[in-house]
């Protein structure tokens, strides 16, 4: 991975880190003086924040912004894992502020959740192919298929 792409990784998981601390704190001090309206818009707000902070995320790979090759399989895999953790965060909120929001907001939430979870799926299709199939025999150094092989290309090498 070349220095400006992990330099742009760690901008952006340190800002995302500091934005999250920053509402997690302002979420706490609000939390205590708050009544059921102020809960369900603050519950919007911050999921949806971290919705749109998730999706950019995964465009920014989809994009090409971040160019993938074998070195950089790894850093994509762990943006990846990231957001599957945030997406998964997303679904245990929605379902905790279950008890507070209405119906069309809880299936909204889970809509969006639904959104990013597939999106992770065809991003990590799409950037990071899977690796042919090969049976395990063939792959062995002394394998029956190997040593078959050997002796045809002697043989033809012989009658030359």
């Amino acid at each position: 991975m070349s220095d400006l792409e992990s330099k742009f990784l760690a901008a952006s998981r340190a800002r995302t880190d500091a934005n999250s601390r920053r509402v997690n704190e302002a979420a706490e001090e609000r939390l205590k003086n708050s009544s059921e309206e102020e809960s369900v818009s603050r519950f919007l707000k911050d999921f949806n924040a971290d919705y749109f902070i998730v999706l950019e995320k995964l465009d920014g790979i989809d994009s090409g912004k971040i160019a993938v090759t074998a070195r950089d399989r790894g850093a994509v895999l762990d943006v990846l894992g990231e957001a599957h953790k945030v997406g998964l965060n997303l679904r245990e909120r929605t379902a905790s502020a279950s008890l507070f929001l209405n119906p069309y907001d809880v299936r909204s939430c889970e809509n969006k959740v639904d959104v990013i979870l597939k999106k992770i799926i065809e991003t990590k299709k799409a950037v990071i192919p899977r690796e042919k199939f090969v049976f395990k025999s063939r792959r062995k150094e002394g394998s029956f298929y190997n040593q078959e092989k050997e002796n045809v290309e002697k043989n033809d090498n012989a009658g030359e």
